[in-house]
């Protein structure tokens, strides 16, 4: 009785870390696809920033209205 108490205690031991293995990597992948998405994001706006600062010689604050980003976002690309 202890042998077969012992190994379905083993068994249930290994189903637990391998779905907590496969719960991790899932909200592991989706936390990398939502922090991409987010430095995609920001990557774009700096390049549309200074292609409108070149293009159409306008200053940042200028460039940041047209492109409709809120006040509180902007600090993070003043360094365009």
């Amino acid at each position: 009785m202890e042998k077969y108490t012992r190994r379905i205690m083993a068994e249930g031991r290994a189903e637990g870390i391998a779905e907590g293995k496969a719960e991790g990597k899932a909200e592991g992948i989706a936390e990398g696809k939502a922090e991409g998405e987010k430095n995609g994001i920001d990557k774009a706006r700096r390049e549309n920033i200074k292609a409108i600062m070149e293009k159409l010689q306008y200053t940042a604050p200028q460039a940041m209205d047209l492109l409709d980003i809120p006040a509180g976002e902007r600090s993070k690309y003043m360094s365009v």
